[in-house]
């Protein structure tokens, strides 16, 4: 928060960078109100492939698992882009985000938001 400037209880956003993606509650306790957007397989604590995944390839570094997550979406994709070349408006929930086919051709995604609450993130519902 922002209140050592007086700024009152307002709002503040950071990007991905402010989370590290590996929960360290004692850590981030000081980003508490924090709000930012990252990847669904950074944020899903109950994500059976990725607990896999963490088994197998043990990391200390949100870089790791941001890499993981856009391998896995590439290879979800390919056999479904004609699927979203031919069907307007098709959107496949990747381990990236929301992902749809832009007008250029190009995978767009939308990211999921969250909190920093007592030092750990939380999901952001739409319209909360």
């Amino acid at each position: 928060r922002l209140s050592y400037l007086y700024a009152g209880d307002i709002p503040v956003y950071g990007s991905q960078d402010v989370y590290s993606g590996i929960s360290s509650p004692l850590e981030d306790t000081d980003l508490n109100g924090i709000i930012f957007s990252d990847s669904p397989w950074i944020l899903a604590d109950n994500d059976d492939l990725k607990l896999e995944t963490q088994a197998l390839f043990p990391q200390t570094s949100a870089r790791n698992l941001r890499l993981q997550a856009f391998g896995i979406d590439a290879f979800r994709l390919y056999p479904r882009l004609k699927q979203l070349d031919s069907v307007p408006d098709t959107q496949i929930y990747g381990a990236t985000g929301l992902l749809t086919l832009g007008r250029d051709r190009n995978i767009n995604r939308e990211l999921s938001w969250a909190r920093i609450e007592d030092g750990d993130a939380k999901l952001i519902n739409p319209g909360d």
